[in-house]
């Protein structure tokens, strides 16, 4: 299968497929092992993802593969309760997203952090990163994110009506 049949099966969500197509492949490139490591994040362990985006850290990546990399350890960190180095490798992935001259690439990584923002953080810090987001992606056109940004304002909002009612109860 060819790098970009793999890269369609990731914009669709097929990532248990995109995942199994790269495996099957004998030598698969830098970037498909970062995309491989992306992948395992939602498809295997957060725990293994982190460890093979550590190990490409290693290797010449270009920023936007370091970008991608530092992505998966910033949220692997998050999900471990490691705030503090989760934040830093967050702001490390959109450093190089931004040294990467990638629109698209900083949308989605700006998608990420709010994202963590708002799951490992609290409400406030993610309503902080809105206007970034939004910016992104309108700059990027990425449907990708463009849609993330409605799906995490959603959930702002209701979380904060779950706020409003405790408060009232």
């Amino acid at each position: 299968m060819s790098e970009a049949e793999i890269l369609s099966l990731v914009d669709v969500g097929l990532y248990k497929d995109a995942a199994a197509a790269i495996d099957s492949l004998s030598h698969p490139n830098k970037s498909l092992r970062v995309l491989r490591a992306h992948l395992e994040e939602h498809v295997g362990s957060i725990t293994h993802a982190r460890a093979a985006a550590e190990a490409l850290l290693r290797e010449g990546l270009p920023a936007s593969d370091k970008a991608r990399c530092y992505d998966v350890i910033a949220r692997a960190a998050m999900s471990h309760g490691q705030v503090e180095p989760g934040l830093k490798a967050m702001r490390s992935a959109l450093a190089l997203a931004a040294q990467a001259q990638s629109p698209k690439l900083e949308a989605r990584l700006l998608f990420s952090n709010a994202e963590a923002h708002l799951h490992w953080l609290n409400i406030e810090r993610a309503a902080q990163e809105i206007p970034k987001l939004r910016r992104a992606c309108l700059a990027s056109g990425d449907s990708y994110s463009l849609i993330g940004l409605h799906t995490l304002l959603a959930e702002i909002q209701a979380k904060k009506g779950v706020a409003a009612a405790a408060r009232l109860s």
